[in-house]
């Protein structure tokens, strides 16, 4: 069957990377549940724009926030973005790349479900991998 047929049936459905960041409403809503403190609108309103909504960027925001009970970054980010680039990007290639973004959108997940749900044949391989050239990034339990 045509993915349109699936569509259509609402079996499936076609989601951007518009889709996989949050609004700010979400924002506020997941730092309601994973930062243990009381939060003002204008601190949340800060991890909304700094992260833009990505999950990601939001675990490095909290990680920031909690060691330092505030948010001061100064700075040109596209600093951080030439570092990813010029450091990571270049070694990577596009199945490590889209690995990374499937990855990202998602709490926790292993290699079993990685393959299952985006049909790798060896993510535990490319995660591994991407551990050891320190470019996977996880959150940090302790």
């Amino acid at each position: 069957m045509e993915f349109e047929g699936l569509i259509a049936k609402q079996v499936m459905v076609v989601m951007d990377e518009s889709n996989l960041a949050f609004s700010s409403n979400e924002t506020q809503e997941w730092l309601e549940r994973n930062v243990e403190i009381e939060m003002m609108d204008a601190i949340a309103d800060q991890f909304y724009s700094l992260s833009q909504g990505w999950p990601m960027g939001l675990e490095l925001l909290k990680s920031l926030y909690l060691k330092n009970s505030h948010l001061n970054i100064l700075g040109d980010e596209s600093i951080l973005t030439d570092y990813i680039h010029q450091e990571w990007l270049h070694n990577l290639g596009e199945s490590d790349i889209t690995l990374c973004r499937h990855v990202a959108i998602l709490d926790c997940a292993n290699g079993a479900y990685l393959n299952q749900v985006f049909k790798y044949e060896s993510a535990e391989t490319i995660l591994s991998k991407l551990s050891s050239q320190h470019v996977y990034l996880t959150k940090d339990e302790s």
